[in-house]
């Protein structure tokens, strides 16, 4: 990978071992105030180093939303790094309710037989937090045009979002998927959703905040 390519991303950025990936803003900006020594750069992406309470250093990119992340994952494939994804997803299981947290120990494409794994010990997640909910991801290009595809996906699939299968497809590096259910596009839409589970939604931001960082402190 062209070191000119990667600061046209990334700027001049030192990236280090820890990064996170996250198309949603918000979630970048909770996590980011978790972190100490926080130094801001753009190149494409907007991104922040910091470093843990443990003192380890993490990047928090602010990435595109849905396929677009590709870019992203194989831009890194060049450095050793552990790579988490940090977005949105929608429960599709009635394991999963609004404001979950959710981590996909594999992923796949709709309508696709081919599954992706993590290359990470999932299980480690759950000695950081025993209640977030591990399971089978299914990506979509468009939850709207695809909405009736999804009521038939198999029956161990637990959530949906737009980028999980696209990380774990084309990172080299360990990495690891981190969501909050945000809706049940089976259900309740986001777009039906009230404040109250808006208001959850937000809290659970800064819950899976702790938990990343909990998580890169035990690795």
């Amino acid at each position: 990978m062209n070191e000119k390519i990667i600061q046209t991303f990334y700027g001049r950025t030192d990236i280090p071992y820890f990064v996170v990936f996250s198309p949603i803003s918000n979630l970048c900006n909770s996590l980011t105030n978790t972190l100490y020594e926080t130094e801001s750069s753009r190149g494409w992406w907007k991104n922040v180093t910091g470093t843990t309470e443990e003192g380890r250093r993490v990047i928090v990119v602010k990435t595109p939303t849905g396929n677009s992340i590709t870019d992203s994952v194989i831009s890194l494939n060049h450095k050793k790094t552990f790579l988490i994804h940090f977005g949105y997803c929608g429960g599709i299981s009635p394991s999963v309710r609004i404001g979950e947290l959710v981590a996909a120990d594999e992923s796949y494409f709709l309508n696709q037989n081919i599954s992706y794994k993590t290359k990470f010990r999932t299980e480690i997640l759950k000695t950081v937090n025993p209640f977030v909910v591990i399971g089978r991801n299914v990506t979509v290009e468009s939850i709207l045009r695809e909405k009736d595809s999804l009521e038939n996906v198999q029956t161990d699939t637990i959530s949906v979002d737009q980028e999980t299968t696209y990380v774990y497809r084309d990172s080299i590096n360990p990495c690891i998927s981190i969501m909050i259910a945000s809706d049940l596009p089976l259900t309740r839409p986001f777009y039906e959703i009230g404040d109250e589970d808006r208001k959850k939604i937000n809290e659970r931001s800064k819950k899976a905040s702790s938990l990343i960082i909990s998580l890169i402190d035990e690795i």
